[in-house]
């Protein structure tokens, strides 16, 4: 049997919103019960249900309003009334229950007085002020204090308007799980500082996209060294981050709150690199994972953000990367082979097949190693002789670190001698070469005892891959067999 509880609630999760009304007439019971689901989301899909919404907000900001005079009217005569008990807002009564509101920007819309309603019709005494749009909206989070954003992406236009920006920081900022700011005009720092100290343990990650300046407004706002309390915020993303001010303070201030960060995403942001390294070395000791995506840095400053991870980056992504093209870049990036666990990377024409089997040969904690090159002319192509990795001397294969580790393997193993297809442009030095090599990276492959998913070449629809692996019993397929786990 059901207790009551489990019972009620099963049944509601069955019903439409219709029935949900109809049900919370039923008894006290079930409008206890199920009043909470009928207040959860805001729906305001059609024009009915946008004008009730609008005359809903409104009505109660006018009588929370009335409330509050008649409460100022009793305390200055010093006489009691029913009339405050009896007059309750209904936000102020159900607006606990609320978790979704619309967005912000669709919020304000919904809020403008609409033009087919008079002043009768809106409920509105014309003694009382007409209430603003942000009004209406700072009494709407007011009294809905657990309501949730997952996803807030804010531009220009929204944070050069002082009483939106007023509203969202104090009222949704601390309410958000991902952030993206998308400024690319230029953004006072005390703009920026002021929506993002609002910030709460709720913020997951947090995307930038701005380019930072001082105005000289707010009374030299940049000075003010604000302490908050650290964010539990997970990702950070940098894209085109730029600085024009003279101070430099927000980035500082930003890279304090960013001790739980785990992964960083970094795209075009030469400006402020040295800072960023600075604040990943002093202030982000979690950080493990790295995602480089065009950056166009010369080689000392790529080399020092693939070192400034406290304990080695755990997990790389490279995008259109060129930073790591050089040879300090270089070395810093084989150095984190003893903590690597994933290496990614996309149309990244100065990632060798040396580099790709040097990574697999020193990583004894690699699971993963992708190339997601979608362009075949621009995808890393792996010699299969290098791919083989023998010792020149005795010609046996070469241990790997990563034998023991590996679970997922994409690459294009290129260079194999096809003299079975007359448009291979690899040929044979002698008879045999193309099986002999072919049979050595199946015997490489072979090794990965732990792989589970494997992608060699480009996709099957395509009709030019002349030079690859020929994935027949006659080539040595059968040394895969025991590969139990693995599916290509």
């Amino acid at each position: 049997m059901f207790d009551l509880p489990e019972l009620d609630d099963l049944v509601v999760r069955q019903l439409d919103r219709h029935d949900l009304v109809q049900c919370a007439r039923v008894s006290r019971t079930w409008h206890r019960i199920v009043v909470p689901y009928l207040w959860a989301v805001f729906d305001c899909t059609t024009l009915s249900q946008r004008r009730a919404f609008y005359k809903l907000v409104l009505q109660s900001h006018l009588l929370e309003r009335q409330c509050q005079e008649l409460q100022t009217a009793e305390h200055d005569t010093g006489q009691h009334t029913q009339a405050t008990t009896i007059l309750l807002p209904p936000l102020a009564k159900y607006g606990r229950w609320v978790r979704r509101l619309p967005y912000p920007d669709t919020l304000r819309t919904l809020l403008k007085p609409p033009l087919y309603l008079t002043q009768v019709q809106q409920g509105r005494n014309e003694a009382y002020d007409e209430p603003t749009v942000y009004d209406l909206m700072h009494h709407l989070y007011k009294h809905c204090p657990a309501f949730q954003v997952q996803c807030l992406y804010l531009t220009s236009k929204n944070v050069k308007v002082d009483d939106y920006l007023k509203t969202i920081a104090k009222y949704v900022i601390p309410r958000t799980h991902h952030l993206y700011l998308h400024v690319r005009n230029r953004l006072e720092v005390w703009r920026l500082m002021d929506l993002l100290d609002h910030g709460s343990i709720m913020l997951e990650s947090l995307i930038l996209e701005v380019h930072v300046f001082c105005d000289g407004d707010k009374n030299g706002h940049e000075e003010e060294q604000k302490e908050t309390k650290p964010w539990k915020l997970k990702q950070l993303s940098l894209l085109r981050c730029k600085d024009s001010s003279e101070s430099k303070t927000f980035w500082p201030w930003l890279w304090k709150q960013c001790g739980q960060v785990e992964q960083l995403e970094v795209k075009e942001v030469p400006k402020i690199l040295q800072s960023l390294v600075e604040g990943i070395r002093t202030h982000m000791p979690k950080l493990d994972k790295l995602i480089l995506t065009e950056c166009h840095l010369r080689d000392g400053d790529a080399a020092a953000l693939l070192s400034s991870s406290h304990h080695g980056w755990k997990e790389i992504t490279l995008v259109r990367e060129t930073a790591t093209s050089g040879g300090s870049a270089k070395e810093a990036l084989m150095q984190q082979c003893l903590v690597l666990e994933r290496l990614v990377w996309d149309r990244c024409d100065h990632f060798s097949s040396h580099d790709a089997v040097q990574v697999l040969a020193s990583s004894p904690n690699l699971h993963t190693l992708l190339d997601i090159t979608g362009i075949p002319s621009k995808s890393t192509r792996i010699n299969a002789t290098i791919f083989a990795d023998r010792d020149l001397n005795s010609g046996l294969l070469k241990a790997w670190d990563c034998e023991g580790s590996l679970t997922t393997l994409r690459v294009r193993i290129t260079g194999v001698p096809r003299p079975d297809l007359p448009e291979c442009q690899v040929q044979e030095r002698y008879l045999g070469e193309g099986r002999e090599i072919q049979s050595q990276v199946y015997e490489r492959l072979a090794r990965l005892t732990r792989l589970e998913s494997l992608w060699l070449g480009e996709s099957p629809y395509l009709k030019d891959q002349f030079d690859c692996l020929e994935m027949s019993l006659e080539s040595g397929l059968h040394k895969l067999s025991g590969l139990k786990w693995t599916r290509s």
